[in-house]
């Protein structure tokens, strides 16, 4: 969550509350100023490694699930084989 505007001293919200809905929700928080530029590349660079890693985790287990997948589909079928796979299989 990136909250914006860090460099005005009225709020509405405090750092602290911003903070306590960001780690309710299992989010990072950062504070941004775009009038001074304070922490908007920390901010972009932040996001930008957190999608790549997520990606990059989402991918992992979806892999692992299509592999596990692909294990149950082979058993089924050897087990299908009363021969349990021994049987010669005709190619096209």
């Amino acid at each position: 969550m990136i909250g914006n505007k860090c460099d005005l001293e009225s709020r509405k919200i405090t750092q602290e509350q911003a903070k306590e809905f960001a780690d309710t929700y299992g989010m990072k928080y950062i504070e941004t100023s775009a009038k001074t530029a304070h922490n908007v590349a920390e901010a972009y660079i932040t996001m930008t490694k957190d999608i790549i890693a997520k990606s990059n985790s989402e991918k992992e287990k979806n892999i692992k699930k299509g592999k596990f997948y692909l294990f149950i589909i082979l058993h089924r079928w050897r087990c299908q084989n009363h021969n349990f796979g021994r049987k010669k299989i005709q190619r096209y």
